[in-house]
């Protein structure tokens, strides 16, 4: 019986032998399967994208993650008029928002009041499950000292009950210092029109805004729109605000991100993917205090027509870091994902 490391090994070898091997081609010369889109089309990329299922980022791959490549990599194998195959009607959309006492409550099926993109797609191999929710925030949320990094749990819940989730769990080689963004444009996630995709256990989620909603209730892009609220019970809004936070009669602008790019090149060989920062990881990012609209959580204080004397608010941006990373308060429990959600 073959040790789990040699298993993972032969798993891996085969699939590049299958792949290969069915393309007629030597592996140097072949496109392979893959999320990320740039880079030499050989067998290092294949292991790349093999290894992007390394969920803990411990360098390894366990047989359930051998197994979650080996999914993708036949669907990724299938007919394009396949892939793109819509699955089973979906169960109606339900979600219910509440208040009482100290908290605001949101509950859910995890099934969108809007059309969804089709899933599985070529991006994307998982298939939208209605997944039972209640998410708690706090009605008076009070802001920390110092911010906190989101890490693995979901920043938050847009009203028709969607979590919105910014991070990803594709890694360069296994690697947490270099994890892939899903909204840069250079690696196809399978998003959607609503810039939301699927997880393996049928969560469907944004990471960024949620556009098919705001198209369904009505709204346009260029309004300030609440859409959510963040898990530390912080209001989450669209991209548009008042040009001065503290005048509601000031007119509206496109607020932009205090992130941007760093210069220069990552590092390369064993310490990183090399090439110049582009914003294919997060880690291309930096924080410039002062040099847009927002703060390092990409949220600012304002009045809003939801809070008139005005409060701390998230904004969704359309550059980095889309959804924000970090959380101005404490995020309640009932977003962390310590274990899966409930699919029903």
């Amino acid at each position: 019986m073959p040790s789990p490391a040699n298993f993972v090994r032969y798993g891996i070898s085969m699939f590049m032998s299958l792949y290969f091997a069915s393309c007629g081609q030597t592996a140097a010369a072949q496109e392979v399967p893959r999320r990320e889109q740039a880079g030499p089309p050989n067998r290092e990329r294949f292991l790349e994208h093999a290894f992007s299922f390394d969920r803990n980022g411990d360098g390894q791959l366990s047989r359930e993650e051998l197994e979650a490549f080996a999914k993708e990599f036949t669907q990724m194998q299938r007919p394009p008029e396949e892939q793109s195959r819509q699955p089973a009607e979906l169960p109606p959309h339900q979600a219910s928002l509440t208040s009482e006492g100290e908290y605001r409550t949101l509950v859910s099926n995890g099934i969108p009041d809007h059309q969804p993109g089709r899933f599985p797609n070529r991006g994307n191999p998982n298939t939208i499950g209605a997944i039972q929710y209640r998410f708690r925030m706090p009605l008076n949320p009070k802001p920390l000292d110092e911010v906190r990094e989101a890490g693995g749990a979901l920043f938050g819940v847009a009203l028709n009950g969607i979590p919105f989730d910014p991070g990803t769990a594709e890694l360069w080689k296994g690697d947490p210092a270099w994890r892939y963004d899903a909204m840069s444009g250079k690696i196809n996630l399978g998003l959607d029109e609503s810039n939301a995709h699927v997880q393996p256990n049928g969560v469907y989620h944004y990471h960024g805004l949620p556009l098919g909603m705001l198209e369904h209730r009505g709204k346009k892009l260029d309004e300030l729109v609440l859409v959510g609220y963040a898990a530390d019970g912080f209001p989450i809004y669209s991209q548009w605000g008042f040009g001065d936070p503290k005048d509601a009669a000031s007119p509206l602008k496109k607020l932009r991100s205090s992130y941007q790019l760093r210069s220069g090149e990552r590092p390369g060989g064993e310490d990183g993917p090399g090439g110049p920062y582009d914003g294919t990881f997060n880690q291309d990012w930096e924080y410039f205090a002062g040099s847009g609209d927002l703060d390092e959580c990409n949220g600012r204080f304002g009045v809003t027509p939801e809070y008139p004397q005005g409060a701390y608010h998230y904004v969704i941006t359309d550059t980095f870091p889309f959804i924000s990373r970090y959380f101005r308060g404490t995020p309640d429990q009932s977003f962390e994902k310590r274990r899966p959600p409930q699919r029903r």
